[in-house]
């Protein structure tokens, strides 16, 4: 049976003070669906549960990622676990991704970025509250 290490990470995305900022919750799986590996290929992702930072702060997910890496050259095989935090609930969309993780579709992001920002605006102007959805139709 395959034993999962688990990575400890430090720095953006992978500690709750310092998470990434997604518009609402279905740009968080935007997000997620749009990251790969550096090394190795994405096998699932997972929430584990919603966390608060500080005392009276809003909640902030904490993920699971799974990524399995088959080297090359031999039969060996690599079964990481990540631990990513994201807040939904921020006034700005991150436009990187944590260490050991690259965007699949850079330009997408950037585009689905802009449009979010101009909906939120547009929305938040009209309505004074924040309105959040995600449209193939971009």
């Amino acid at each position: 049976m395959l034993e999962a290490t688990k990575v400890n990470k430090t720095g953006f995305g992978y500690s709750i003070d310092n998470p990434i900022q997604t518009f609402c919750i279905p740009f968080a799986y935007t997000y997620l669906n749009n990251l790969r590996a550096k090394e190795g290929t994405i096998l699932k992702y997972e929430r584990e549960g919603s966390f608060r930072y500080k005392e009276n702060s809003h909640l902030i997910d904490k993920y699971k990622i799974y990524v399995l890496n088959k080297k090359e050259d031999t039969e060996e095989v690599d079964f990481k676990v990540y631990t990513v935090w994201i807040d939904s609930y921020s006034e700005k969309n991150s436009t990187q991704p944590p260490e050991d993780f690259l965007f699949k579709v850079q330009l997408n992001w950037w585009i689905c970025g802009w449009y979010m920002e101009k909906v939120l605006m547009v929305n938040r102007t009209k309505h004074n509250k924040k309105i959040c959805f995600i449209s193939d139709k971009i």
